[in-house]
């Protein structure tokens, strides 16, 4: 029923836009093009970024048309975004620099006589923040957003970069400004940047008891709405979308973090998995990398190194070099696949950048230091052999205080193979019922 309501949502928008589309007068370019907006945004809804691509340009001729210049550059915005959301870093700096020249020559002072200009040197600053050009980036997110001021559903991928620029350069209270400056401009965006909070603070102090238990509070209590069946975030404005990936990647990293991985792949999978299907590089690069650190700490190394070089393969192909983010399990996972031979010298450079970026904020620099919260199985103490990522999800359904039935059904595990599973689990961790299992499993970090 949920997924229909949202497909008659994207359906009822598009309806409506043309419905106003056909019977609004030639002459009302500014209504014409309005109408039309909110067809686009439908297919944004969609992760339809191709689609959307085609009907922003016939937006901005129509727009052009009549002189809405307004409505042209909104739509040049997302055009931009969309390449944005297809990796194309390069392609972003270029359209924006020639948007910005092409809606530049109409006025004599274009930023003050149309404001919505400045949504392209937000674009604009969020691709170079991804090639590690920090200082333009800065330059462009900052003046971007202090000329703009009264967009905020699309500015608010524009201060979710400068936030985590600032965190990358060691300046909580950069972060801190940038999150409030969000919230009074769009108040019941609060979830959202609080959400960032949570996240930061965590990658900050990742064995800090109190952010430990902050995170964790936080996440039982903002259980992403997504699974199977469920149509994931989209790219654009509608129904919040944009806040809402942002929310549901926060959740899905705070939860590897804390070391529950199952959690974590059930929303990482479905939104990757739409992601790659509609070629959304920027999300698949990101997710991928979430998902090869999911198993990671799931002690399952091979199988992260799928996702880890579906990542690098895309963000190496366009240029991005500010993936590690001072996430301290990615960074350690990284040099591992280094040490491996996959992608040595990008993945070098990448370390690089990170290591750089961490000491200027007075973090960590030695890579021996850093090591993820969770567990590498091989290597606990106290095992009598380790366990494997199965018996990890027994015990982690387990803490979770899931009957066997409950454990069973949830795991797609006969009662037999369960039975099975719980007979391994108490001999490699030598104790004698569910209730010693568990605790004897959070005393060593498996849960």
């Amino acid at each position: 029923k949920l997924v229909l309501g949202i497909c008659n949502g994207f359906q009822a928008l598009v309806n409506l836009g043309q419905l106003s589309y056909e019977q609004l007068p030639p002459e009302d370019v500014t209504g014409l093009s309005v109408s039309l907006l909110d067809i686009c945004y439908a297919s944004q809804a969609r992760c339809d970024v191709m689609d959307a691509e085609k009907k922003f340009e016939h937006v901005v001729g129509v727009a052009l048309s009549g002189g809405n210049y307004f409505g042209a550059v909104v739509a040049e915005y997302h055009r931009a975004h969309g390449l944005l959301a297809q990796g194309k870093l390069r392609e972003v700096i270029s359209f924006c620099d020639q948007k910005k020249v092409k809606y530049g020559a109409f006025f004599e002072q274009p930023l003050q006589e149309l404001p919505a200009i400045a949504l392209l040197d937000q674009a604009k600053g969020c691709a170079l923040l991804e090639m590690n050009e920090l200082t333009a980036a800065e330059q462009f997110l900052r003046s971007g957003l202090e000329i703009g001021q009264w967009m905020p559903r699309e500015e608010l991928p524009g201060y979710l970069a400068l936030a985590r620029l600032c965190a990358l350069k060691g300046d909580p209270q950069g972060v801190e400004q940038s999150l409030r400056r969000l919230e009074m401009r769009w108040p019941d965006i609060s979830y959202c940047s609080q959400a960032v909070r949570i996240l930061y603070d965590l990658k900050s102090h990742p064995d800090d008891p109190l952010a430990r238990k902050n995170a964790s509070t936080w996440a039982q209590s903002n259980l992403p709405d997504i699974g199977p069946g469920i149509v994931v975030p989209g790219i654009g404005p509608a129904w919040n979308d944009e806040a809402d990936h942002a929310v549901f990647t926060a959740w899905a990293q705070v939860q590897i973090l804390l070391g529950k991985t199952i959690e974590a792949l059930n929303v990482i999978e479905p939104m990757l998995s739409v992601a790659a299907e509609q070629d959304l590089v920027h999300r698949v690069i990101y997710l991928s990398l979430l998902k090869a650190q999911a198993f990671y700490v799931q002690g399952e190394r091979a199988r992260a190194w799928e996702p880890l070089r579906t990542a690098l393969s895309c963000a190496e192909k366009q240029g991005y070099l500010n993936i590690a983010d001072q996430d301290p399990i990615l960074i350690r996972l990284l040099a591992e696949s280094m040490k491996a031979g996959i992608a040595p010298t990008y993945i070098r450079r990448i370390l690089e950048i990170s290591h750089a970026s961490a000491d200027q904020a007075g973090l960590p620099t030695n890579l021996d230091s850093i090591r993820p919260t969770g567990t590498y199985l091989s290597d606990c103490d106290g095992l009598v052999e380790p366990l494997s990522s199965r018996e990890i999800e027994v015990l982690a359904a387990m803490a979770q205080g899931l009957s066997n039935a409950e454990i069973a059904a949830h795991l797609f595990l006969s009662p037999n193979t369960l039975k099975s599973h719980t007979h391994n689990i108490y001999g490699k961790l030598d104790v004698h019922s569910r209730f010693q299992a568990v605790n004897k499993a959070r005393e060593l970090k498996l849960i």
